[in-house]
């Protein structure tokens, strides 16, 4: 079973929820318009990120769906923008992955993947309505999934330098919160996070 970052949040919040088989066949939704947009952001600048939320707009998805989610996804896509732009760090968009536990298989996508000279960090942007924004605990959940999947990659076992992943970056779009999750908080999730996820795959 693949397990996707709403299932995540609908796992650790609510203790009845059960995940749900996935239907097969092409999917169009918020997220992906909007997260396309993010990344042109980083790739071509303001007015390309802008234009690719407008084409994506003019699909029937969108249209059926009405005004306010399109406004919706403008007002984040500009939050985003102000955020992201003093933030000077080396952004990197490649940065899907996926995590392998009790069975299942987790997405642990960033949105991107931030650099300096001695450190690397993931940002995960949060574009469901999460109301005044998830406590540090509930970010952590969150964030332990893509930070393990950052550690994976940047601190194999045979690296020379350890503990280069210093954690994950939780942008909650809507309510324009922001927390990060260090590499400790993260950690510390993890084996919180499998609970949740064991019992929400549960048959019972």
């Amino acid at each position: 079973m693949r397990i996707s970052p709403s299932q995540i949040r609908k796992a650790i919040s609510d203790p009845t929820y059960r995940v749900a088989q996935e239907k097969p066949g092409p999917k169009i939704s918020t997220d992906g318009t909007l997260r396309k947009a993010i990344r042109m952001f980083h790739t071509g600048g303001v007015e390309t990120a802008s234009s690719a939320l407008e084409d994506g707009l003019k699909s029937e998805y969108w249209r059926r769906a009405g005004v306010s989610r399109a406004k919706n996804a403008r007002y984040m896509l500009d939050t985003y923008i102000d955020l992201a732009r003093a933030d000077l760090r080396t952004v990197s968009t490649v940065g899907k992955s996926d995590v392998r536990t009790l069975g299942h298989v987790i997405n642990a996508d960033v949105d991107v993947v931030l650099q300096d000279a001695l450190s690397v960090a993931g940002r995960v942007c949060i574009l469901a309505d999460v109301g005044n924004g998830l406590s540090l605990d509930r970010c952590a959940l969150v964030a332990a999934a893509p930070f393990k999947a950052l550690c994976d990659e940047f601190e194999p076992e045979d690296a020379l330098f350890g503990e280069t992943v210093t954690g994950i970056d939780i942008w909650q779009l809507r309510c324009g919160q922001c927390i990060h999750v260090s590499r400790e908080e993260a950690t510390d999730a993890w084996p919180i996070l499998l609970t949740h996820l064991a019992r929400a795959t549960s048959e019972k």
